[in-house]
């Protein structure tokens, strides 16, 4: 998974990266397939320019009017007009005076007056050089006649009308009335009042053309400036084309890359891990600004560096290598642009790869709210038969009134808030019952299938009300299995304890009545004779052996056995127990290695069943442990326990559990080969068990342990006003 997901991370960085550098690189044929004419030019900048004819006629003509009132004109209109005007022409003079890519020169042929800017950037004004946006002559005679030398149409400039040079001017006030009719307003647009619009567009008002004017007027295709002539022509907005469709490109490629790799690999891989996290709103709140703002600057910072305005600011702070800067700055707006495109995508694709409307339920704040306020209702309406019926009936009618007060609050709406309420509430309660019933139905069927004695029928999905009840009958049928379980085993046990006990009591019962069949052959010798007696009374000892070990368990077992409990020595009596079947284990060459933590540990017990314990498992160690090998017997002790351990490696193979070799006559030798009732390891469970102590058996290959634990003796205190014995 780690290799697949940086696997992701490298295609992913390298396809942002690859669409960017070419987004970048395409700029400068988007320059050159731009075309900017020369009447582009002109209607660019129509207004601006009429406005600086006039006003650089009035500054080389001191004599030249350029508004003639009739006499119905009132002076207050006349001195408003020209007040007008005077700002404008300013206005225009700010923009455009001081614009180094704007080149103009005017002479005025009576007065001989000059006035220029900027000319040092053309050679010859009285040529049109062919790296100009615009070139234009405009001579106007003595009549104010214009002569253009060039075929730009220039009606605009041939004659001014005062409405054409106002109209945008005008103070107008518009009375409107809101959509509900609760109020009006206004709002305002130009500088002239209203009422001097009648005037102007009577012919009152005759505006003069400049008389014996030479212009030349030339903006450059080379701009160096940052000023309005460039921002106006040259605007950035010109080539908003270009991001808009590579913006387009690069969210369709991107939109197939997301399409075709499994979102599983990409979930895991911040930044997506991270905002799949979000709420739905949350990330439409922050994508929709991030991206619009991106997207926006990213159509701005590219149209200000093909129009090289951004090379020109850099250049007017003297700063250096401004290209390769603009270069990074682009390539990055657009990375960052495509960055945020993507996270929309994937969540676009997390959204209907995990499913749409689990999309809302889990992942929006309106679902969140819907859940909870759902869930809300469903805690309300949950009844539990434990609790008392009137604490629940009033959470649910409190809940209920605190909903409709809601509604009420809203007023107008309420009556519909209400119908919408009710058919919800309808469709819940509908919900709710039909629940009930199924849950109901599925309690039925699972009592018929425990009446008919199968226990294999569940329910483990929740049943609402019925849980209790679902409970109690799996108790109910774990009981039942427990008790067949039972039936079953102790039913196994007798079968096999007839049959253990036939086998066992037939067999020495057989041999005793062989023997006897033989003494009384009057021929035997008396060697002969004393040999059967000797097999008789051996046969006869194991017969009573084993009857006396079923009486032992069969006391224990029923609970009928008398325990001497007293406090004594486990090490003494493990030693003692050793000696006396030294000669058993010498027999079969075993070596035994003790290991006392403490050679005098107390413990409280019946010191006859204890020694029985200890004998079986000498007989057992004696009859089964590998002959020639070791047999390790531990004592260990903590603060409330005795740990005993036997073990020993096995003559035979194992072939049988730690569980099955603690059963009634099971012996080690299955073949049973051995003497032996079969209930020496049984009697050893019973008697310790029967003592409050454990018995666990550990098998390990051939390695046979014996784990017994018991608990030590508890020390009485001494009352406080005897003295203890030093």
């Amino acid at each position: 998974m780690k290799n697949a997901k940086r696997i992701f991370v490298l295609l992913f960085a390298a396809l942002l990266i690859l669409m960017s550098v070419m987004c970048v690189s395409f700029y400068d044929n988007v320059k050159a397939s731009t075309v900017i004419d020369e009447n582009m030019v002109l209607w660019q900048l129509e207004d601006e320019l009429r406005y600086f004819l006039i006003g650089k006629a009035m500054e080389i003509d001191p004599e030249y009017q350029l508004l003639t009132f009739s006499d119905e004109v009132p002076l207050e209109v006349q001195e408003s007009i020209n007040d007008n005007m005077t700002m404008k022409i300013n206005d225009v003079f700010y923009l455009l005076d001081n614009d180094e890519d704007f080149i103009y020169t005017f002479h005025n042929t009576l007065t001989q007056e000059n006035v220029s800017r900027h000319t040092e950037r053309v050679e010859d004004m009285d040529e049109q050089p062919e790296d100009f946006y615009m070139y234009a002559q405009l001579n106007y005679d003595e009549r104010g006649n214009l002569e253009a030398n060039n075929q730009i149409y220039y009606e605009s400039f041939r004659r001014f009308q005062a409405s054409d040079l106002l109209a945008s001017n005008i103070y107008v006030t518009y009375t409107f009335e809101d959509y509900y009719g609760y109020g009006t307003g206004e709002f305002m647009d130009g500088d002239l009042d209203w009422e001097d619009w009648e005037y102007i567009d009577s012919g009152l008002i005759e505006v003069n053309m400049p008389k014996n004017l030479e212009a030349v007027i030339a903006i450059p295709k080379d701009m160096r400036g940052i000023g309005f002539v460039a921002n106006r022509i040259n605007s950035w907005d010109l080539y908003n084309a270009y991001p808009a469709i590579g913006l387009l490109a690069g969210a369709l490629i991107l939109a197939l890359f997301f399409l075709f790799y499994p979102i599983r690999i990409a979930e895991e891989v911040n930044p997506f891990l991270l905002v799949k996290k979000w709420k739905g709103e949350l990330n439409v709140v922050w994508l929709t600004c991030f991206i619009s703002a991106m997207v926006v600057g990213c159509m701005v910072i590219c149209g200000h560096t093909i129009n090289n305005f951004l090379v020109n600011l850099l250049q007017n702070y003297q700063i250096h290598n401004a290209n390769g800067i603009l270069a990074v700055l682009n390539f990055f707006v657009w990375f960052f642009t495509f960055y945020l495109i993507s996270i929309a995508l994937f969540l676009i694709k997390y959204m209907f790869a995990h499913g749409f409307v689990r999309y809302l339920k889990e992942d929006t704040l309106v679902g969140t709210l819907i859940y909870w306020v759902k869930h809300l209702f469903d805690k309300s309406a949950d009844i539990d038969l434990s609790l008392p019926l009137t604490r629940q009936v009033f959470q649910i009618v409190a809940l209920n009134t605190i909903v409709i007060l809601l509604i009420n609050s809203f007023f107008g709406m309420s009556f519909v808030l209400t119908i919408i309420y009710t058919v919800c509430l309808f469709f819940w309660i509908s919900s709710k019952m039909s629940k009930i019933k199924n849950d109901n139905d599925k309690m039925l069927e699972m009592t018929r299938q425990l009446a008919q004695g199968n226990f294999d029928n569940e329910i483990d999905e929740d049943v609402g009300v019925f849980n209790p009840l679902k409970e109690e009958l799996q108790n109910i049928k774990t009981g039942f299995e427990k008790a067949v379980q039972e039936e079953t085993k102790s039913q196994n046990m007798k079968t096999e304890l007839i049959s253990h006990v036939s086998h066992d009591l037939k067999t020495p019962l057989t041999c005793i009545k062989n023997y006897i069949v033989l003494l009384e052959d009057d021929t035997l010798t008396n060697e002969q004779r004393q040999e059967y007696l000797n097999n008789v009374k051996q046969y006869a000892n194991r017969l009573n052996t084993l009857i006396e070990d079923l009486f032992e368990v069969s006391k224990v077992n029923s609970g009928n056995i008398q325990l001497e409990m007293i406090d004594l020595n486990i090490v003494a009596l493990i030693e003692q127990s050793k000696a006396e079947y030294a000669e058993l284990l010498a027999e079969s060459d075993l070596t035994i290695i003790t290991s006392y933590e403490n050679p005098e540990i107390t413990v409280h017990l019946d010191g006859n069943k204890t020694y029985r314990i200890f004998e079986n498992l000498f007989t057992n160690i004696g009859k089964y442990a590998m002959k020639h090998s070791r047999v390790y017997i531990d004592v260990k002790e903590d603060e409330e326990n005795v740990y005993i351990e036997f073990k020993n490696i096995s003559a035979v193979q194992m072939n049988f559990t730690s569980d099955e070799i603690v059963e009634r006559f099971v012996r080690g030798d299955k073949s049973r080969h051995e003497s032996g009732s079969g209930l020496g390891l049984a009697i050893v469970q019973s008697f310790t068990e029967v003592q409050g102590g454990t018995l666990k058996i550990d098998i390990d290959g051939d390695l046979f342990k014996t784990i017994l634990t018991f608990k030590k003796a508890v020390k009485e205190a001494l009352p406080s006003n005897e003295i203890q014995p030093e």
